[in-house]
C-alpha cells in the first residue's frame, strides 16, 4: 500500500497560492508533479465548514502537456470578504500511469477580501 501511495500524482504548485486573496483574478493555475489525463472532478468544498462557499469556476483547461489544468474563475460569482474551497476528486485526477492523486493535496482553500 505505501509504495502505490508513493506512485500517486501530487500537487507541486498553485497560482495563486493556496490561502491567498484571490480578488482580481481570473483563473487559478494547478500544477501536477506529473502529466496527467485530461480528465477532472470536483466535488464541493473539501470541508464540512459551513463558512466556507464553492469555489466559483466555469471553465477547466488542461496544458497540452497534462501537466497544468487551470480553473477560469466566474468575477462576478466572487463575494467580498468570503471563504471558498474546492475538492479535487482523486479518482477523476489520473496521472499517465493510471495512479489517482494522492489524497494529501485534494483540498484548496482561498479567500476574498472587502475592496
Amino acid at each position: 500500500m505505501a509504495e502505490y501511495e508513493n506512485r500517486r500524482p501530487y500537487i507541486t504548485n498553485v497560482y495563486p497560492a493556496v490561502g491567498s486573496d484571490i480578488s482580481g483574478f481570473e483563473e487559478i493555475v494547478i500544477t501536477f508533479s506529473e502529466p496527467m489525463f485530461s480528465s477532472w472532478g470536483f466535488n464541493g468544498t473539501g470541508t464540512d465548514d459551513p463558512t466556507v462557499e464553492c469555489l466559483p469556476f466555469d471553465k477547466v483547461t488542461w496544458s497540452e502537456d497534462g501537466m497544468r489544468v487551470t480553473l477560469c474563475l466566474q468575477q462576478e460569482e466572487l463575494k467580498e470578504d468570503t471563504r471558498y474551497g474546492v475538492y479535487l476528486r482523486p479518482s477523476f485526477f489520473g496521472s499517465i500511469r493510471k495512479f489517482g492523486l494522492n489524497e494529501k493535496c485534494t483540498t484548496l482553500n482561498f479567500h476574498t477580501i472587502s475592496q
